[in-house]
């Protein structure tokens, strides 16, 4: 009678593999164990990896809200000329610091002028436009994100 090869490496035998076959591939009988806790146990587990997520999705959304674009950054971000990021600016649209000359804006400042003036404000449309100016930051910068 054939025995499998689980059952074989349980008794302690080495059985002959076939070519190609990985001997990791013995050992997945052996990672299945069943764990057993009480209800309230659960839950109260469950509750405690759904808030780490939430704290760390939390800070993942705001990790780049304080990070600042100069005048270029912004209009490429935004797809703007500087003509009209200057318009922007002198009407109050969005919110801006001046140094020496130049001016800078917060990632969170862009969000609240996009919000405030958006058309289509679902939830997707924000987060996918968050996406494209993360990874466009991430290609024009080498930054180094400290978590808080």
């Amino acid at each position: 009678m054939k025995k499998s090869l689980c059952q074989l490496a349980k008794l302690g035998r080495k059985p002959l593999l076939p070519s190609g076959f990985l001997h990791s591939e013995l050992f997945k009988c052996y990672v299945m164990k069943i764990i057993t806790i009480e209800e309230e146990a659960w839950i109260q587990l469950n509750n405690r990896i759904n808030a780490i997520a939430s704290y760390l999705k939390r800070l993942e959304d705001t990790s780049y809200d304080d990070l600042w674009l100069n005048n270029h950054e912004v209009c490429q971000y935004l797809h703007i000329s500087e003509k009209t990021l200057w318009r922007m600016r002198t009407k109050g649209e969005i919110s801006y610091s001046k140094i020496y000359g130049q001016y800078f804006y917060t990632i969170r400042a862009i969000k609240d002028m996009l919000n405030a003036n958006a058309i289509q404000s679902s939830d997707e449309y924000v987060a996918e436009l968050m996406a494209k100016g993360k990874s466009y930051i991430e290609k024009g910068r080498k930054l180094k994100i400290v978590k808080k």
